[in-house]
């Protein structure tokens, strides 16, 4: 059992967040993980699926807020 979280951002401000318990459990390819980075300086962990099937465009900085500005730092082939 796993708990999914999402959460809405207005402007880096948190303005809503829903939490759901799904039946789900990871595998060997949901552990590889890749480091995001925006210009603002903030960094993160996210896994390569999640980047690889949705992209990097339309997504927010949870610090800044701003759309467009993340780029991948380290991906799991550099290891």
């Amino acid at each position: 059992m796993s708990e999914v979280i999402t959460r809405k951002y207005v402007k880096g401000i948190l303005v809503e967040e829903t939490k759901n318990n799904i039946d789900w459990e990871p595998n060997e390819a949901d552990l590889d993980l890749i480091t995001v980075g925006c210009e603002c300086g903030n960094t993160f962990e996210m896994p390569w699926d999640a980047m690889a099937f949705c992209g990097l465009e339309g997504m927010h900085c949870g610090q800044c807020g701003k759309a467009g500005n993340l780029d991948v730092i380290k991906d799991k082939v550099d290891l």
